[in-house]
């Protein structure tokens, strides 16, 4: 990856989005921009969905 390249991580695989466009991710104390994230589509929330599926019961075992 280069700098100023957008993308999104779901399931240990990264993904440029299938959206067109970012959105614009703000420091919420601060309100200022810090990057940008890639728009994604209803397949790509569908498989950030189904990892996170298939990590819950790992995540739910694990100490906290």
């Amino acid at each position: 990856m280069r700098p100023g390249d957008r993308w999104t991580l779901a399931g240990a695989r990264w993904s440029r989005g299938g959206g067109d466009g970012a959105f614009t991710v703000t420091d919420p104390a601060t309100g200022e921009p810090v990057g940008e994230v890639p728009v994604g589509t209803a397949v790509d929330v569908a498989a950030a969905v189904a990892a996170a599926t298939r990590a819950a019961p790992g995540w739910a075992a694990s100490a906290p």
